[in-house]
């Protein structure tokens, strides 16, 4: 489960958002996190997966069309078992390589979703002029814009174009 403080969501040491505002931000991001790697993983099964679908595909389109009717016996069995064969190894072949999307994954799926980050900017702690009130003001006024992007940041959805390989991964 995903707290405020694992995220990283909260200001800097000496500026503070109300405990509302920052819980109620929390869990609207941890769903949209959520929803963010569940579309990864649909992204991923399609990935890795699409090859034993459509070879079952292929499977049940021909006996659906009793394709196989109108050969022997012999050949049908045969047919039917290097299928089940290459189903059976396609389908060990996705699982060996299906990589597991992380919770920091979807965060920064969803954070580059939206123009200025503010999920990562929101775990920027505030560096120098700690105690000047001018540096203060600016860092409270960028906190508060960056908690109005934050809030309408939407989970993003997944992309059903299938890639050899994604961008930024090299399996």
């Amino acid at each position: 489960m995903c707290r405020s403080t694992e995220i990283g969501i909260g200001p800097a040491d000496t500026t503070k958002l109300p405990q509302d505002t920052e819980t109620e931000l929390s869990h609207r991001l941890t769903r949209q996190i959520k929803r963010t790697r569940a579309a990864l993983w649909i992204e991923e099964s399609l990935r890795r997966f699409w090859p034993v679908v459509s070879l079952l595909a292929v499977i049940w389109a021909a006996l659906s069309f009793g394709l196989l009717s109108v050969i022997p016996p012999f050949t049908v069995k045969a047919v039917l078992f290097f299928s089940g064969l290459a189903a059976l190894a396609l389908f060990a072949l996705g699982v060996r390589r299906f990589v597991v999307p992380t919770e920091d994954a979807a965060t920064q799926r969803l954070d580059g979703a939206v123009p200025g980050r503010p999920i990562a900017a929101l775990r920027d702690r505030q560096a120098v002029g700690k105690e000047d009130p001018v540096s203060q003001a600016l860092w409270t006024k960028r906190l508060a814009r960056m908690t109005a992007l934050a809030a309408n940041v939407r989970a993003a959805r997944p992309n059903y174009g299938i890639r050899k390989k994604p961008p930024g991964r090299s399996a």
